[in-house]
């Protein structure tokens, strides 16, 4: 089952998304479980933007494993209450962050929940200029 979200709109599998300070336009799709959950970041600004996607954090209220992160990311986990992706580009250009007109799947995780609750999760935006 694939549900959508946009940065004002509400779903239950795991929130809401909230805008970056940089004001960035997206949109996170998740492939729901359980026990697998699948996340795709959509970056919906316009092509000529500089706001690039550069990390992505969820709430989750039972014991997860996170099992896949995109190459050039990694993550942060208590296995418990939090995940946190991030760009591990050690320098510019930051050729894994999420283009304007982008998208980037391979967020995924697995829980021994077998239903869902209303958290949140968000991405960040940089401004490559």
């Amino acid at each position: 089952m694939l549900r959508k979200a946009s940065l004002v709109v509400f779903f239950a599998l795991f929130g809401s998304v909230r805008p970056s300070e940089a004001g960035l336009i997206a949109d996170v799709t998740v492939a729901a479980g359980p026990p697998i959950w699948s996340y795709t970041l959509f970056n919906n600004e316009p092509a000529n933007s500089p706001n690039f996607i550069s990390s992505f954090s969820l709430a989750v209220n039972a014991p997860i494993t996170v099992t896949g992160t995109p190459a050039g990311w990694d993550f942060s986990t208590d296995s418990d209450t939090f995940v946190f992706w991030f760009n591990a580009d050690p320098a510019l250009p930051y050729p894994n962050d999420v283009a304007p007109g982008t998208s980037l799947s391979g967020f995924s995780l697995t829980g021994t929940a077998t239903s869902s609750d209303l958290l949140s999760y968000g991405l960040a935006g940089w401004d490559h200029t």
